[in-house]
C-alpha cells in the first residue's frame, strides 16, 4: 500500500493538485473550510451539487480517492484527512463524482 500511495502523491504532485510540502496548517485550513460548508449543506444539497465535468479535476479526484484509501491502510491519518478534505473541497467547488464519495 505504501508504494501505491506514494505513485498517488507523485501523481497529484505532477497535476499540480496539492503544494510540494504540506503539513498540519493545509489539513487545518481544509477542516475549517469543510467544516463552514457542511453546516450551509444538508445531505440532500450535496448529492444536488453539480457533476463534476473538468477531466483534469476528474483525474485529481480518482487519485485523492486511491490516496485516501492507502494512506488509512497505512495507518497514516494526516494523510488519509488530507486527502479527504481535498477531495471535498473539489466536490464543492466543481462538482461530485464517483470519486467523492470516498471522501463524504
Amino acid at each position: 500500500h505504501a508504494e501505491a500511495y506514494e505513485i498517488c502523491q507523485r501523481a497529484l504532485l505532477d497535476l499540480k493538485a496539492v503544494p510540494q510540502h504540506y503539513h498540519a496548517l493545509h489539513v487545518l485550513k481544509d477542516k475549517h473550510i469543510i467544516q463552514r460548508k457542511l453546516k450551509k449543506y444538508s445531505d440532500y444539497d450535496i448529492l444536488l451539487l453539480p457533476q463534476l465535468k473538468n477531466e483534469r479535476k476528474q483525474a485529481i479526484a480518482r487519485f485523492l480517492a486511491e490516496g485516501q484509501l492507502r494512506a488509512y491502510y497505512c495507518g497514516d491519518m494526516m494523510e488519509f484527512m488530507f486527502c479527504c478534505l481535498k477531495s471535498m473541497r473539489i466536490a464543492f467547488k466543481y462538482g461530485i463524482s464517483a470519486a467523492s464519495a470516498y471522501a463524504f
